[in-house]
């Protein structure tokens, strides 16, 4: 009998665990846009975006539910954010990590085909992707067919006989460009620097 009380305390404490897990995955309301330009209201499964998502998982109303990737929608988003497709340049040098990062001045840039965060919609949005190292990229538009890459690039040089970790500030001259007709913006990007808040105060 003590057996069969401690095999049903087990199992019993094994449901709950099981039913909590499933519990604290919680829903939030939201859309996707498919390719067609059809937009679709459901709950998205999961919402633990810190990095920008390869993929998201997806119920529409009638329950069905859906795996997604870039290939699928152009667009998805809840009542605080949205993403959108684009296919951009994207720095692929190791910005966070010194054992890998390159010692080359220029950035390596791979076209690829992201979800991409809506930071700022207007006659110049800005959009931004955080990748597995959680290193942010910026990427802006203006008339352009897709988003250009704000580059801000880390690499490793000898500076005074040491290795050091030297900054290519190329996302400078191209807010320059895109933004020249706004006033005093040379003197605003002298100490501009590749964060979240200053880049969309800029456009603000």
């Amino acid at each position: 009998m003590k057996y069969y009380v401690l095999f049903s305390i087990f199992l019993f404490a094994k449901i709950f665990d099981a039913n909590a897990q499933a519990n604290s995955t919680a829903k939030i309301s939201g859309y996707i846009v498919l390719n067609t330009g059809d937009t679709i209201r459901g709950d998205f499964n999961e919402q633990n975006w810190n990095t920008t998502p390869s993929s998201i998982s997806f119920s529409d109303s009638a329950g069905n539910f859906r795996k997604l990737t870039v290939n699928d929608i152009s667009a998805f988003g809840t009542s605080d954010m949205e993403y959108e497709t684009w296919k951009v340049d994207l720095n692929i040098s190791s910005q966070e990590n010194m054992q890998i990062m390159s010692t080359e001045p220029s950035p390596a840039l791979k076209s690829s085909i992201l979800f991409l965060k809506v930071l700022v919609r207007g006659s110049a949005s800005l959009y931004q992707y955080t990748d597995a190292e959680s290193h942010n990229h910026f990427f802006i538009r203006k008339s352009e067919p897709s988003p250009i890459s704000l580059t801000d690039h880390k690499y490793l040089s000898i500076v005074d006989g040491k290795e050091s970790v030297v900054e290519n500030a190329r996302y400078k001259k191209e807010l320059n460009f895109h933004l020249i007709d706004c006033t005093g913006i040379s003197e605003q990007l002298l100490n501009l620097q590749y964060n979240v808040g200053m880049i969309v105060g800029l456009l603000l």
